[in-house]
């Protein structure tokens, strides 16, 4: 009784019952006499009788999570069993199936905010509903936040907005205009083709890898890129950082290219220009090999999806080669900043870069800096050693 007038409250449907012959078949797959097993703390509790939501095809057009104006039939619209409550599948299907949405971040939505792990209720899910966001990733910790192609239905004037996550595995798989990571700490971030500019800012012991047409950074300290730059990248007022050309892949990334009009040959990842330049002193070097990580991105559930890149593969010879010149410039100051490059890196002994293989199905595990996160990947098992063949 109680449910159904908070369902009179809030406006939604009452609940919709099985008919005579479906009510007998559910019913009887409960053992009323069957003991009652104990829920581990890490497994999200199921109603007693799961009804399988069926899958819906992938958003087109903006997020409906943009400025909702009638929550109540949001709410509705995701609850596709009726009940007044956002079970596990209910939101499988919507974020996952419909908005594109990881795994991992949709049944911790469920795991943080579900009654007694029913299922999301109505003034919870109104309460917290920022968190859904579709492009903005913000005050998160230790989370896995995954947007998989096609998750901004389509749409090519998308600004997406990373900020203030600490420890997060981020994998932002379609295509953006821009891109803004504005203070983000020991974060592992996946920036999909980026048509216009991606501004990184105010970043700590962090690894990126970014394909984009413009790159800036600013302020950033202890930092990796794995970087694909249409034009000369950008750093200022930031140390002790490493770049490298880019090395991930996840399905349809080579069609993301495509779309952006890139060429994964013809990349200025290493022709840096530091408005905090110094005679005689560089404030990035060229990521070793041996230290060199190639993401790549699965999709749970999806083995029919492989993960695909058009760009070279990672090689001594990429990491030692001369930026291609270009005639386009990227805003430089008028003023004379010197540009010390860096010396050409180490040669490797033998064991290449390390293969990490992720998908959005699992949060990452507490890590403390980037040698953390390196002794998280080994104890794992994400990370597979390749062996360099232009080495012997």
């Amino acid at each position: 009784a109680s449910l159904e007038n908070a369902k009179r409250l809030y406006g939604l449907p009452k609940t919709r019952q099985p008919d005579g012959a479906a009510a007998t078949a559910e019913a009887a797959t409960v053992d009323a006499d069957a003991p009652i097993a104990k829920a581990s703390p890490d497994v999200i509790s199921e109603p007693a009788v799961v009804r399988r939501v069926p899958a819906r095809e992938r958003l087109k057009g903006k997020s409906p999570f943009l400025r909702p104006k009638d929550l109540n039939a949001l709410f509705v619209d995701i609850d596709a069993d009726g009940d007044a409550l956002l079970g596990v599948e209910d939101l499988r299907a919507y974020l996952g199936d419909y908005l594109g949405y990881g795994r991992a971040e949709v049944e911790a939505f469920h795991r943080d905010h579900s009654a007694g792990g029913a299922g999301v209720p109505f003034e919870a899910w109104k309460k917290h509903l920022q968190e859904l966001n579709a492009y903005c990733i913000r005050d998160r910790v230790g989370r896995t936040l995954v947007r998989q192609p096609g998750c901004f239905g389509g749409l090519s004037g998308v600004d997406f907005h990373l900020e203030d996550c600490q420890g997060c595995d981020v994998w932002v798989c379609d295509r953006a205009a821009e891109f803004f990571v504005d203070g983000v700490r020991n974060c592992r971030v996946l920036v999909a083709p980026c048509t216009s500019s991606t501004f990184i800012r105010n970043c700590v012991d962090c690894t990126f890898w970014v394909a984009t047409r413009q790159f800036r950074t600013r302020d950033c300290t202890n930092c990796t890129f794995y970087l694909h730059s249409h034009t000369e990248p950008i750093i200022e007022s930031s140390r002790q950082l490493a770049f490298a050309p880019y090395a991930a892949a996840y399905p349809g990334l080579t069609e993301h290219f495509e779309e952006a009009k890139f060429d994964a040959s013809r990349n200025f990842w290493s022709a840096i220009y530091d408005f905090s330049g110094k005679v005689g002193h560089a404030n990035w070097r060229i990521q070793p090999l041996d230290e060199c990580e190639v993401l790549r991105v699965a999709f749970d559930g999806r083995p029919d999806l492989l993960p695909d890149c058009p760009a070279p593969a990672l090689t001594q010879e990429l990491l030692v080669a001369p930026p291609p010149k270009t005639e386009e410039g990227s805003g430089h100051s008028v003023a004379a900043i010197p540009q010390t490059r860096p010396p050409h890196p180490p040669a490797p002994k033998g064991v290449g870069p390390c293969v990490l293989d992720v998908s959005d199905a699992r949060d990452p595990k507490p890590r403390t800096n980037a040698t953390a996160r390196s002794a998280e990947s080994s104890e794992d098992g994400a990370d597979i050693c390749l062996t360099d063949s232009s080495s012997d």
